[in-house]
């Protein structure tokens, strides 16, 4: 008469297989790709350890935006406590020392960057601190050259442009904050923002119309919205 395998016997052979599965899935290895001075780099690690890396950088924004502006509650008044936070954080690449493309994490605890990465720095802390924020380019009609801006939606629903490294803030005369569509119906905001930035106009001449979806890859920083965009076919960008 054949013995029956008894039902824990059987759970704790699913248990094996399980962990098993899950390690040998952990264990295996996924590259990153890091850029220092426009050479990039593949740097190979196994996925547990990208996935540590994930959660811990988003664990960090959190925290960071939320001693930043935790217990403020007007949003434009954030977003100008954020602004000049970025600004001061994130110096322009010291002479001698490489431009590294990495995490936007990294940027931060390097305490440097470029003038596209300040303003994706920027954005990143925004989008942490509950408000819609995009990074994108703008670029020159005609010019191989672009500048990187920072999209953050505005009190009143609009997205308004911000450049931290330029200390770009663009407002109407009387102080109040643009708007991308008021910038780009009035060119003269752009003008007078600053005089030693004259040619600074140039690259929004032909501004991109932005949305709240536009958001997609400043929120892929956070776990859950990139699983959330994942699995609904959504691109990170």
């Amino acid at each position: 008469m054949k013995r029956r395998i008894r039902p824990i016997a059987l759970v704790i052979l699913a248990i094996i297989i399980a962990v098993s599965s899950t390690w040998f899935i952990l264990t295996r290895p996924v590259a990153i790709h890091r850029g220092v001075d426009l050479r990039v780099a593949e740097v190979r690690m196994p996925l547990y350890l990208k996935l540590l890396a994930y959660v811990h950088r988003d664990l960090e924004f959190r925290n960071l935006s939320r001693k930043l502006v935790g217990g403020i509650q007007d949003r434009e008044a954030k977003i100008l406590v954020l602004f000049e936070w970025t600004r001061k954080h994130v110096r322009p690449i010291p002479e001698g020392l490489p431009a590294i493309d990495d995490h936007v994490w990294d940027i931060i605890v390097r305490g440097y960057g470029s003038q596209d990465q300040a303003a994706d720095v920027f954005a990143a802390l925004s989008a942490y601190a509950g408000i819609p924020a995009h990074f994108g380019f703008a670029c020159a009609p005609k010019k191989n050259s672009c500048v990187g801006v920072a999209f953050v939606q505005l009190p009143n629903g609009s997205f308004g442009l911000f450049d931290p490294h330029y200390g770009v803030v663009v407002r109407h005369p009387d102080g109040r904050l643009a708007s991308i569509e008021e910038v780009r119906s009035d060119r003269s905001l752009l003008e007078r923002v600053d005089p030693n930035l004259a040619s600074y106009a140039q690259y929004f001449e032909n501004l991109p119309k932005v949305s709240v979806n536009d958001a997609s890859r400043t929120s892929c920083q956070m776990p859950l919205r990139r699983l959330f965009m994942l699995m609904t076919g959504r691109h990170c960008g």
